[in-house]
């Protein structure tokens, strides 16, 4: 499974690349420090999975959102951000993230995630 990070904070990114290499099947393509760059990647680099911050500078991560689900290849999106606000999660769901954490609350779930879509892809 291919996964492309898209976070501004250094120490997210870091934990991230941590988490995804205990899994033989994922392979880390790339990162971003906002949206411009992510989507260039997610274009070039074909994902099967993107975990999105949402406030970055410059364009928000619900811009991305919703210009990826009119593409014809989407790849899984997993919204992980310190503003869980429900208005943000519904309009993140509705555009088309799959998923939607906290990253104070809900990084164990961020964990079990990975791992299921991990094995998942795998199994496909």
């Amino acid at each position: 499974m291919k996964v492309i990070i898209v976070d501004d904070s250094e120490m997210i990114r870091k934990y991230l690349r941590n988490l995804l290499s205990e899994f033989p099947n994922i392979t880390l393509v790339g990162e971003a420090t906002n949206t411009a760059d992510a989507e260039l990647l997610i274009e070039t680099r074909k994902p099967d999975l993107v975990i999105l911050d949402l406030y970055m500078p410059g364009e928000n991560g619900i811009h991305l959102i919703s210009r990826l689900k009119h593409k014809k290849q989407t790849p899984i999106i997993m919204v992980l951000t310190n503003y869980p606000i429900e208005g943000l999660r519904y309009k993140s769901l509705e555009d088309g993230a799959q998923y939607f954490f906290d990253k104070s609350r809900d990084i164990e779930k961020v964990n079990e995630t990975i791992e299921m879509l991990s094995k998942k892809v795998y199994l496909n």
